[in-house]
């Protein structure tokens, strides 16, 4: 400590800390430019730049710790935060946006398909409602736009059920406002002399993602700071009956042990009887060749599956793989693709096409189908089934896998009437 004493103060060691946060090519995470190189190679998905340099940014422009919103918080944590809602009643969450794929690093699955960790905001609101059926809470944002299925993993995709139960039970609203008001967080109880008031200098991070982040204020209120014009105008702030564009509820898991049957009518039933207009596949081993067996086979004989429960014939199918590798797989696109046709011929699909698409993405480790349908009353839906492990675990009941199933409904686009007049061009001057 002496030593830091003599040779770098505080303000010095923010100064060159932003230093380095600073990027030449002024990047939205991180570069070559400023943090990635060799040694920290294999956390380049995760550095992000911005949050950091805009707290110590606040850090180095305001180092008191007393202000007009409240003691500056050296130490925030969940657990703290749970103690703060002890007795209350009524607990807000404030943001620019509810989700964004940064969120994914908060969240881990089981073997089994169980959340064994969620983001801290879930984790907060989960305790706060269940511990007491007469609480409530409210999400504030700013973007209400519907979150998009396909941006979503399998443990996002869970995570977010759980929001949606809260909100169908009535214990969770959400409402939209133009603008954060004033750097808020967090409001426990704003109309109490017992309630908190929490601010951070970075609101433009996802509450999922991110709950306390940047520099933190916390504000015991008393009968002086009580804050009956917020609750006013949080109440005043339009209600978003949903903020997600899929039906996140309707989430389902289906977990399956090692000589389990697989229950392929039971897990594609959405299917059922539906014209299919599509079928996606994204695995990046859906093609390969192993010593086990070739996945060419497993692929094939689940799309024999499908057929066969929507009772139609499958066209065309898009696969996105990763391209051979190793000692055990050398075949190149054009001898997968042979493989493959030979494959559907032999599970009665001789006339499906297939386009395969191989991609070298280092984030490209997910395993999921996409299957858009149209029933017969013309409501075209998009189910979504994530596979642990891929399709070649699913299909061998000699391994454990787990299925999670989601869906969408496509809104059908307008048709302008036959009759309807021609749209007059404006004329080129």
């Amino acid at each position: 400590m002496r030593r830091l004493d003599e040779e770098a103060s505080a303000a010095k060691l923010l100064e060159s800390a932003l230093k380095i946060l600073e990027c030449p090519r002024n990047c939205g995470s991180s570069c070559r430019g400023c943090l990635q190189d060799y040694s920290n190679q294999p956390a380049w998905d995760k550095l992000r730049r911005k949050p950091v340099q805009s707290w110590l940014k606040e850090l180095h422009r305001d180092p008191v710790v007393e202000s007009s919103q409240g003691r500056l918080w050296l130490d925030p944590s969940l657990a703290t935060l749970q103690e703060m809602t002890k007795g209350a009643s009524w607990l807000v969450l404030f943001a620019d946006r509810l989700w964004t794929q940064g969120a994914e690093g908060s969240i881990d699955l089981s073997a089994d398909g169980a959340l064994t960790r969620m983001p801290a905001a879930l984790v907060l609101l989960q305790g706060f409602l269940k511990e007491d059926a007469s609480r409530h809470a409210t999400l504030v944002v700013v973007d209400a736009t519907p979150i998009p299925m396909h941006l979503l993993s399998a443990g996002a995709a869970l995570a977010l059920r759980e929001l949606a139960i809260l909100i169908d039970e009535g214990r969770l609203q959400i409402r939209q406002c133009p603008k954060t008001p004033n750097g808020l967080r967090l409001a426990i109880d704003p109309v109490r002399e017992t309630g908190w008031i929490v601010h951070s200098s970075q609101v433009d991070i996802a509450i999922m993602e991110d709950l306390l982040p940047g520099v933190i204020r916390r504000l015991k209120l008393d009968e002086a700071t009580v804050r009956s014009d917020l609750a006013v105008s949080i109440q005043n702030y339009p209600p978003i009956k949903s903020i997600m564009a899929w039906s996140a509820s309707e989430t389902r898991v289906t977990t399956y042990h090692v000589s389990q049957r697989r229950q392929y009518d039971q897990d594609f039933r959405d299917i059922h009887g539906a014209r299919i207009n599509r079928i996606e596949i994204r695995d990046p081993y859906a093609l390969v060749e192993n010593r086990v067996g070739d996945n060419i086979d497993s692929v094939a004989a689940l799309l024999g599956v499908f057929s066969k429960i929507s009772g139609q014939p499958i066209e065309r199918v898009a696969i996105k793989t990763k391209p051979a590798f190793g000692v055990d797989d050398r075949r190149d696109r054009r001898q997968r693709e042979k493989a493959l046709d030979v494959m559907l011929k032999q599970h009665g699909l001789s006339g499906c096409k297939t386009d395969i698409v191989e991609s070298r993405e280092r984030e490209f480790h997910d395993r999921w189908i996409d299957i858009e349908i149209t029933r017969s009353t013309g409501q075209t839906e998009v189910h979504r089934y994530f596979l642990s492990g891929g399709i070649d675990r699913y299909m061998d009941m000699g391994r454990e896998s787990v299925l999670v199933h989601i869906q969408q409904k496509v809104m059908p686009k307008p048709v302008a009437p036959k009759d309807a007049p021609p749209v007059p061009r404006p004329r080129s001057r």
